[in-house]
């Protein structure tokens, strides 16, 4: 399925989505940014990029994921 589709169809139904005083977040991992809009979206593309805090000190370890074709 392309993006565009996949997005219509989970745009407003997803269960990571959060709604808080008219705004939308969204609590997918590998997200940089919580909006809920279809370029920062993790789940339609097939590279995404995440940032986590590593098990010690103050370093941070940044994921790349890609996901296969036919997932």
């Amino acid at each position: 399925m392309s993006a565009r589709l996949q997005w219509v169809v989970v745009q407003n139904c997803s269960s990571f989505l959060i709604k808080r005083k008219k705004q939308v977040y969204i609590t997918e991992s590998n997200k940089l940014k919580a909006h809920n809009s279809l370029c920062y979206k993790g789940l339609m593309h097939r590279q995404t990029v995440g940032v986590k805090p590593a098990a010690k000190g103050k370093r941070v370890v940044v994921v790349v994921m890609k996901r296969r074709s036919g997932q």
